[in-house]
């Protein structure tokens, strides 16, 4: 997962200064990224999650999803509010909030627990 998001950061920051060509790199970069997010966020779910849990777990990434789309809108509202054209300092300031969340988002993604590590003795309980 975390190389996925090292790969839609790559995504964001082509947006900085956006030339024909690193947009289209931008582009591959997201395709490969989403693909291994997706793929690896279906393995690492239903490995770190049991019977029980399974429900709660998805329910719990879904909700933090479709906030993220609603506060990210409201960002964006208030920061072209009344605006027809995209000023340059805007336009860097957007993109520099969004690369500064896409590498909180490769820190706490490094922070989850690996389906293939084993729990330490005598720890039993389901975390997850």
């Amino acid at each position: 997962m975390v190389t996925g998001a090292m790969f839609l950061l790559c995504y964001v920051t082509t947006f900085l200064r956006p030339l024909t060509e690193t947009l289209y790199l931008g582009a591959v970069a997201q395709g490969i990224g989403q693909g291994l997010i997706w793929t690896v966020y279906g393995f690492m779910l239903s490995t770190n999650s049991s019977e029980k849990t399974i429900g709660r777990n998805t329910g719990i990434f879904w909700c933090l999803l479709q906030s993220s789309l609603v506060s990210g809108n409201l960002f964006y509202f208030f920061m072209l509010r009344g605006v027809d054209v995209l000023p340059e300092g805007s336009r860097i300031f957007i993109f520099v909030v969004l690369i500064v969340s896409a590498a909180l988002g490769i820190v706490v993604l490094s922070l989850l627990r690996h389906p293939w590590t084993k729990p330490k003795k005598g720890n039993s309980h389901d975390l997850m």
